[in-house]
């Protein structure tokens, strides 16, 4: 179950990095995200693409070498980031809403499975 987790939360950054690269401005739709200059493009692009690679790489490390905990620990942490941050956005303006909302309890729950099996 465990490297079923693993490769199933991999999968799903994988997929979206690959929207990402294929069709940027679709993603930024689907999630309500709009950027006006290329810093924020930019930005996108390194979190998106860059960090969420890197992330399913770990998940991906980790799901076939079990015994490098460190590492699947590193990953959860990864994927809990996002709803950390979200969690500092909220107090900041609000709860996010539609599609981000389901990602921030996905992330929550996701994360929190991987850190229970790492």
């Amino acid at each position: 179950m465990r490297t079923l987790l693993f490769l199933g939360v991999a999968l799903v950054y994988v997929l979206i990095t690959v929207q990402v690269i294929r069709k940027p401005s679709s993603v930024m739709q689907d999630l309500g995200l709009r950027f006006d200059n290329i810093n924020g493009l930019s930005e996108f692009h390194a979190i998106y693409v860059g960090v969420w690679s890197v992330t399913a790489a770990m998940l991906i490390y980790a799901a076939f070498l079990p015994h490098e905990r460190p590492v699947a620990i590193f990953a959860a942490l990864m994927v809990l980031a996002q709803p950390m941050g979200r969690i500092v956005a909220l107090f900041r303006g609000g709860a996010p809403r539609g599609k981000m909302q389901l990602m921030f309890i996905l992330e929550t729950i996701g994360g929190l499975w991987l850190c229970f099996l790492a």
